[in-house]
Parts: structure tokens; C-alpha cells; sequence
């Protein structure tokens, strides 16, 4: 089960947030790490590994969110390129008297 779990979250990984290969091996790393720090804590940690667990964990999430915002930023410049096309087609179509037909 949680094999099949995990090759699901590659093929998500892959497919919805267009991840390669080697990012897709970062990312399960840091999942990986991420599950083995709360396992850790979980255990009972003094004060001060507790800290280095949460300074490790917050880290962990920043750089994750780094290479999230990335993709989101990649595919926000693209729907912006899309979109100016749209506008040239409504344009073009406008000057010449054409109706664009509505897509669904």
C-alpha cells in the first residue's frame, strides 16, 4: 500500500506539477527526511534536538515551497504568453469583421 502510495505521488508529481525526474527525487527526500524528524520527535527529544528538528523541518518546507513557487511562477508566465495571444486573435478577428467562436 504504501508503495503503490508513493508511485502515485511520483506520477502526481510528474504529471499535475510537471516535476522531472531529479526534482521528484528531491522532493521525496525531503519528504522522507521530513517523516523521519517527526518520527524522531515523536520518540521524545531533549530541547535542544527538538530545536534542530524544527530548524531542519521549517528548512525543508521553505525549500519546497521555493521549488513549488517556481513551477506556479513557469506556469504563470506561459498562461500570460496564451493570453496575449488571445488578445492578437481578438484583435485580428475584431479588424476583420470575424466572430471567435467560444470555446468550452
Amino acid at each position: 500500500e504504501a508503495d503503490v502510495a508513493r508511485v502515485l505521488r511520483i506520477r502526481e508529481l510528474q504529471a499535475v506539477m510537471g516535476f522531472n525526474l531529479d526534482e521528484i527525487r528531491e522532493l521525496l527526500h525531503a519528504g522522507d527526511r521530513m517523516e523521519s524528524l517527526r518520527a524522531e520527535y515523536r520518540a521524545g527529544t531533549s530541547p535542544e534536538r527538538t530545536a534542530e528538528i524544527v530548524n531542519e523541518a521549517a528548512r525543508l518546507n521553505a525549500r519546497t515551497q521555493e521549488q513549488v513557487l517556481a513551477k506556479i511562477g513557469l506556469l504563470q508566465a506561459y498562461l500570460a504568453e496564451l493570453q496575449t495571444e488571445a488578445k492578437k486573435y481578438q484583435s485580428f478577428a475584431d479588424e476583420h469583421g470575424t466572430k471567435l467562436i467560444p470555446h468550452s
